[in-house]
């Protein structure tokens, strides 16, 4: 199933497939976290994280950053290499992210309010840190324009979302694969890879 698309307010799309949703209507485009607080404290980015999001579907990526330095606390749950992947549902203010791939098993129910503000969204949520719930504060940038190409191509074990000049592309073979994940950006016509999430095959 393929769903392509060009501009971020256009109506849902025509493409039909497992988890269909309402549309991510003010939400598509190419987001990336420049913030994040966690158990209210402002901590250190420890990762690149890149969210694609067309109208359906979406793939998130996140690349631990070298020199971050090693984490403690809740805020290593941040702090991962993880990748995930599926379709979105956009019911203001709580969007929730359904988790068809991802590189980590039994993924959890992800749906949290955001707060949206043009190119600026907050998104604020809990987690458990060994029986205490902590709440985290991600916040999000668009970082593609107003009018741009939206690509989904969805199957049974993969998702691939490009969106302008940023693409991630998530694979899961497993039992008898790997799952590997790509964030590549388009540079003088070519695709670069930015960085990869790789999980092997289960023994």
């Amino acid at each position: 199933m393929t769903d392509r698309r060009t501009g971020a307010g256009d109506a849902a799309s025509n493409g039909a497939g497992p988890g269909a949703s309402k549309g991510a209507g003010e939400l598509t485009g190419a987001w990336k976290r420049v913030g994040l607080e966690v158990d209210g404290k402002r901590v250190k980015e420890p990762c690149e994280v890149l969210w694609l999001q067309s109208e359906k579907w979406y793939a998130d990526i996140r690349i631990p950053v070298p020199d971050a330095g090693p984490t403690e606390g809740p805020e290593s749950l941040f702090a991962r290499a993880w990748a995930f992947a599926g379709a979105a549902t956009w019911d203001p203010p709580v969007m929730t992210w359904e988790h068809m791939l991802d590189s980590e098993p039994d993924p959890s129910i992800d749906s949290n309010p955001l707060e949206v503000d043009g190119d600026v969204a907050m998104e604020t949520g809990q987690i458990d840190w060994h029986g205490r719930t902590v709440e985290f504060c991600e916040e999000w940038h668009r970082i593609s324009p107003a009018r741009v190409t939206l690509t989904a191509h969805v199957d049974a074990n993969r998702v691939e979302i490009t969106v302008g000049r940023w693409r991630v592309s998530v694979l899961d073979e497993r039992p008898y694969g790997p799952f590997r994940a790509g964030w590549y950006e388009l540079v003088s016509a070519t695709w670069q890879p930015h960085g990869t999430v790789h999980v092997p095959a289960d023994d």
